[in-house]
């Protein structure tokens, strides 16, 4: 372990472990927390520690799973509060709505902890090499104490002020890209009608 801060990741599916493994691999003393005990394990053994309380006491917390419901009701459950002397920030890599988020923040205000909305691109390997894409809101407080783990993550981060824009633009992106999918999806339907095929199709697209 280092001097730096101690890392909980709350959520180890297959984002989570990319992100716990290069935190590890950075130096970082990491704890982290699941509900499925086999992706616990997987963590275990390459050197993650366990345990949700270790995650709550945490001087850094990522939040990794799929809404932002799985951390509030874990605070509601559980009357950890971060090590004596500590502010925690919760880095919120989670997509949640805009409003959650800013919701979320004045939560967490509540409970002395702060908030950097930080959803990401890029997946697992990306994490694993330390090259996700990060949109990143917060204020500066709370993104300044989150910036050992930002830069261990992110090859390329967008700051967004207002709460709630950094979740409202990785939505944004996420609506464009479906919406270029259906485009796609209409477009062969309508040339494979006049007969031609996928291959044909694929290689004139690509021309």
């Amino acid at each position: 372990t280092t001097d730096g801060p101690a890392v909980g990741v709350l959520g180890l599916g297959n984002l989570g472990a990319g992100i716990a493994a290069r935190l590890v691999e950075r130096g970082f003393d990491v704890a982290g927390a699941d509900r499925e005990p086999q992706r616990e394990n997987a963590c275990a053994a390459h050197g993650v520690r366990i345990g949700v309380t270790e995650v709550l006491r945490s001087d850094i917390l990522c939040v990794v799973t799929p809404d932002e419901r799985g951390l509030i009701e874990l605070l509601d459950e559980q009357a950890v509060e971060p090590a004596a002397g500590t502010r925690q920030v919760v880095v919120l890599c989670s997509t949640v709505r805009p409003d959650a988020a800013v919701e979320l923040t004045a939560r967490l205000a509540e409970r002395g902890r702060l908030l950097v909305e930080a959803p990401v691109s890029g997946g697992a390997d990306a994490a694993r090499r330390g090259e996700l894409s990060m949109m990143v809101g917060g204020d500066d407080a709370a993104v300044s104490a989150a910036e050992p783990v930002l830069s261990a993550l992110a090859s390329r981060r967008f700051a967004f002020a207002t709460a709630g824009a950094a979740s409202a633009v990785k939505l944004a992106n996420q609506l464009a890209l479906y919406a270029s999918l259906a485009g796609l999806i209409e477009a062969r339907a309508l040339a494979r009608s006049f007969g031609v095929r996928s291959e044909e199709h694929t290689s004139e697209l690509q021309s």
